[in-house]
């Protein structure tokens, strides 16, 4: 009687593994015999698709200073400062290319300024006989801005930092996303500063 239990239990045993081994093919026959067209789309087509996309819309940048061409350009929203010192022909031969961030992402609406060597970084402008020197904040070391009322080193840094993070300022509010500069330093540099 034992023995005829031991029997059932490896017939048992065995039929189930036969059926374990049954359904595994048949599952790895099916999932190969599925038709391309009903499988999800492949990750080529995806790209190819992604292509036929048109691209982000045309931006346009002032380019001024010491470059062969300077003017206005209608460039792709993903260029570089660099990209536009080449469409604008290159330095001229007396351009300050240290005091310029030609890595810097650029932007619609964006002006880069290209000064020559020994050239301040200023925008000169009159008001009655008076003469007032504002610092370009977008091309200014950290030494120019740091001279400004109420900023000093460690302020001067931190615009520096955001500049080179974020991209060149569109306004000069935006300087209150700079950590340190509230409304009341923003006020004392208002006039001392030109952006772009």
């Amino acid at each position: 009687m034992k023995n005829n239990w031991i029997f059932l239990i490896v017939i048992g045993f065995l039929i189930f593994i036969i059926l374990f081994h049954l359904t595994n093919k048949t599952n790895n026959h099916t999932i190969n015999e599925i038709p391309d067209e009903l499988l999800p789309s492949s990750n080529q087509e995806n790209i190819n698709h992604k292509e036929d996309i048109p691209s982000q819309t045309i931006i346009f940048v002032d380019i001024k200073g010491a470059v062969k061409y300077p003017g206005v350009y209608e460039v792709d929203p993903e260029k570089r400062v660099r990209d536009l010192i080449d469409l604008a022909g290159g330095f001229t031969n007396n351009a300050d290319i240290n005091s310029v961030n030609l890595a810097q992402k650029i932007y619609d609406e964006m002006v880069i300024f290209v000064p020559e060597e020994g050239q301040a970084v200023v925008q000169n402008e009159f008001i009655g006989s008076q003469k007032i020197e504002k610092i370009r904040v977008n091309n200014a070391t950290e030494e120019e801005i740091a001279k400004l009322d109420g900023i000093g080193d460690v302020k001067a840094k931190a615009i520096v930092e955001f500049r080179d993070t974020y991209g060149y300022f569109k306004d000069i509010n935006d300087l209150l996303s700079v950590s340190g500069i509230g409304e009341k330093t923003l006020e004392k540099i208002r006039d001392q500063i030109q952006v772009p």
